[in-house]
């Protein structure tokens, strides 16, 4: 197979699909480098803190990281090839494995008049479109969330599954409204990461394969480094709508529960950033 020949790979982005590539690079007992734009993995999900959890964690695994940079050239050389980057950098490697998000195929769609939103097919909470009998799911749909009163854009093999179930019983003449809290787990290299809901603080627009087009406001953080552990909690007018959670799995049922409560969350706002507090206590009303 083509990774018996591998040696020397640099993974470029920092996304799940990258994750899932360090994974298979170190169970074949190849050690990587990782090549990203932002300034730690994950950008913009993680804080600094969570940024540097992650990057313990990649070192740990002799993972070479390059970070807040990207790809200028890439060039052939006689033993593999040399990427080049803005800094610059020059990155020996022989192979290259990308996971920088999805651009979605709508140019089919060029001429008609299917409604589209900002990186995909407008859809209701019954994933019609506004074309009479033209649905559409998964990836490429942004759907109405009507507790939000916004469109939502999700991109993981789960939701699409859910929604294209959802959609053929719309299709069929069930119509209920879909209403689902997203999330997304992996476990690397021993590190088990969720994002629950939606993980984008409202200064950062959504890229790639986000979890959501609507950004939540706030954020709390919690972290406890010795035992690997983290949680970044986002808020909008006292509400949880997202997290992040590192190595704390146990969490999410509790989370999507509030998450899907849309209670108000102030009363335990000065507790939740210790781990001491223990986030399942709270009551879902």
């Amino acid at each position: 197979t083509a990774i018996a020949s591998i040696k020397n790979p640099l993974v470029i982005g920092s996304s799940f699909i990258s994750l899932e590539f360090l994974e298979i690079f170190r169970a074949n007992n190849i050690a990587p480098s990782i090549l990203m734009r932002d300034e730690h993995f994950f950008g913009s999900y993680l804080d600094e803190n969570g940024g540097e959890l992650m990057r313990s964690h990649f070192e740990h695994h002799h993972i070479r990281l390059y970070e807040g940079d990207e790809i200028r050239e890439i060039r052939r050389e006689a033993n593999g090839m040399m990427a080049i980057t803005k800094k610059p950098e020059l990155i020996a490697c022989d192979s290259l494995a990308v996971g920088i998000g999805i651009d979605r195929n709508l140019e089919f769609l060029d001429g008609m008049s299917i409604l589209r939103g900002a990186a995909g097919v407008r859809v209701n909470e019954f994933f019609e479109t506004n074309q009479e009998d033209v649905y559409a799911a998964g990836d490429v749909a942004e759907v109405f969330d009507p507790r939000e009163g916004a469109h939502r854009l999700i991109g993981n093999w789960t939701s699409a599954f859910l929604q294209g179930k959802h959609a053929g019983l719309s299709m069929a003449g069930r119509r209920e409204p879909f209403i689902h809290v997203p999330s997304y787990s992996i476990t690397n290299l021993g590190f088990q990461i969720t994002f629950v809901g939606d993980c984008l603080p409202a200064a950062d627009l959504p890229k790639g394969d986000t979890l959501a087009v609507n950004e939540p406001n706030d954020t709390i953080v919690r972290i406890d480094p010795a035992n690997r552990q983290y949680e970044r909690l986002f808020f909008k007018g006292g509400a949880l709508k997202g997290a992040v959670l590192i190595n704390r799995f146990s969490d999410k049922t509790s989370i999507t529960r509030l998450i899907e409560s849309g209670q108000n969350l102030d009363a335990y706002r000065e507790h939740l950033s210790s781990f001491q507090f223990d986030i399942t206590a709270i009551p879902v009303v």
